[in-house]
Parts: structure tokens; sequence; C-alpha cells
């Protein structure tokens, strides 16, 4: 279940990040896609402004188009895979890479937001980052924040937080 998680993040990243919105199970092809982490992906997708791209990597929807409704289905799938494109996430981030396999996944266990053998940042975080750059007046707030649907709102205010340093 989607749930907030505080958290201190040491990266070569020029952002202030201290809590991250974290699902608890994989949201993409073959993932277990439970409705409240698929809500809160959507939402942090929309919130970082990824837009859908085509098979060919050209834009095709911005990125108020995605519904936040806790379904995965082709319209997700499209937006996570321009949110994966190399050029989208170095042109607002630098030097962020990820796996471009179509889903989401929680992060390891030992809170590690890159994996340390390739180089890659978990697309958990990533979003995190992005929305939290786009919407830094609202981000911290998405329990309380109107736009987040009431049933995500309430998964989050239930499940609380937690702490990992």
């Amino acid at each position: 279940m989607a749930r907030v998680m505080q958290m201190t993040v040491a990266t070569e990243l020029d952002t202030d990040i201290n809590q991250i919105y974290m699902i608890d199970s994989g949201v993409g092809p073959g993932r277990a896609n439970r409705r409240d982490d698929v809500m809160l992906v959507q939402l942090l997708l929309k919130k970082a402004g990824a837009n859908s791209v085509t098979p060919d990597g050209l834009p095709l929807q911005h990125h108020s188009n995605l519904k936040v409704d806790g379904i995965f289905g082709p319209m997700t799938a499209r937006f996570i895979e321009g949110f994966e494109s190399t050029g989208a996430l170095t042109r607002r981030l630098g030097h962020m890479h990820v796996v471009s396999d179509g889903g989401f996944d929680p992060l390891p266990a030992s809170g590690a937001v890159k994996a340390s053998a390739s180089g890659l940042w978990y697309k958990i975080f990533a979003v995190n980052v992005l929305a939290k750059q786009n919407h830094e007046e609202s981000y911290d707030h998405l329990v309380s924040d109107p736009p987040t649907p009431p049933l995500l709102r309430a998964t989050l205010q239930n499940r609380g937080s937690f702490r990992r340093a």
C-alpha cells in the first residue's frame, strides 16, 4: 500500500528531499498493480510533468490528461514510458538515468535510492524528486492536498509514515 517514507537522502542532485511517497508493490506489466500504489504512481507522474509517448518516443499526451484512477492500463503505461525517456530525465535532472522496463518497483529494504552496481536511479525516487521540484508547495502535503484522490489520501493517512535515515 502507498505510504510516506521519511528519510535523509545524500545525493549529487540539487534537491532537498527528506520524504518520499512510496509504493509497497510493483506497478506495471507483470506487477501486482494494487490500486493505491498505481494511484500514487499516477499522481506522482502527473506532478512530475511526465508526458506520454508513442512507441517511437514522440510526445503523445500532456500530463494533465493522465487519470489518477488506480488502474494500470495502456494510458498509464504510455506515461511511464514517457517518464523513462532518458532525454526527458536528463533535461530536467542532469544525469539521472533509470531502467526502462515499463514499471515502478519499491525501493529495496536498504533504502538505497540508486543501484550501486549499475548507477541507475530507482524510478520511485526519481519521480518523487521531479514531483517535488515541480510542485514544491503541495508535494509535502499530498495527504491533505485536495487534488489528491480521497482514496489515496485516506491510504496515506492510515499508513502514516516511517523514518529511514
